[in-house]
C-alpha cells in the first residue's frame, strides 16, 4: 500500500486521524522525490548505494527520486530511518510544527531533549588549561 493509499483508505475507514482534513493535499511525488535525491546526495550516496542499504532494486530508489511512484509505508519508514530524517520530514519536507504536539508527546520530547543534555555536558572534552595555547618546549 503506498502512502497516498494508506490516507485514502483511512479517511474511508473512519480511521483518520482527527485532525487531518479530508482536503488535506495530497502526497506530491516530484517533490517527495526531489526530498529523496536531495537527503540521499547530503549522504553522499549513489543511487546504487541507497538501493542496497534498503535491499531494493537501483530502479526502484530512480523511480521515487522522479516522481514515477512512491514507497509503501513501511518502506518509506525504512528509507526516513536510513536517510536519518523522520518520517515526516522526509513525506512533508519540513519539521512538523512542534507547537501543535500532543501534550505527551512535548513531555517525551521534552524529556529526550533533558537526556541529551546530560549525555552531551558528561561527555564534553575538558578545554585547555591554558586558552588553547600550547606551552613551549
Amino acid at each position: 500500500m503506498t502512502m497516498k493509499t494508506a490516507a485514502a483508505a483511512a479517511q474511508m475507514s473512519g480511521t483518520a486521524h482527527p485532525e487531518v482534513e479530508e482536503d488535506d493535499e495530497e502526497l506530491d511525488l516530484s517533490e517527495f522525490g526531489w526530498r529523496v535525491a536531495s537527503l540521499r546526495g547530503r549522504n553522499r550516496w549513489t543511487r546504487e548505494q541507497l538501493a542496497k542499504r534498503l535491499r531494493v532494486s537501483r530502479q526502484r530508489v530512480a523511480n521515487w527520486e522522479e516522481g514515477r511512484n512512491s514507497p509503501s509505508i513501511g518502506m518509506a519508514a525504512r528509507l526516513s530511518r536510513t536517510l536519518k530524517v523522520t518520517l515526516d520530514e522526509l513525506v512533508m519536507g519540513g519539521v512538523r510544527d512542534i507547537g501543535k504536539l500532543p501534550r505527551e508527546e512535548w513531555q517525551n520530547a521534552a524529556r529526550h531533549l533533558e537526556e541529551v543534555t546530560q549525555f552531551m555536558t558528561r561527555h564534553q572534552p575538558e578545554p585547555p588549561l591554558d586558552g588553547g595555547e600550547e606551552e613551549p618546549a
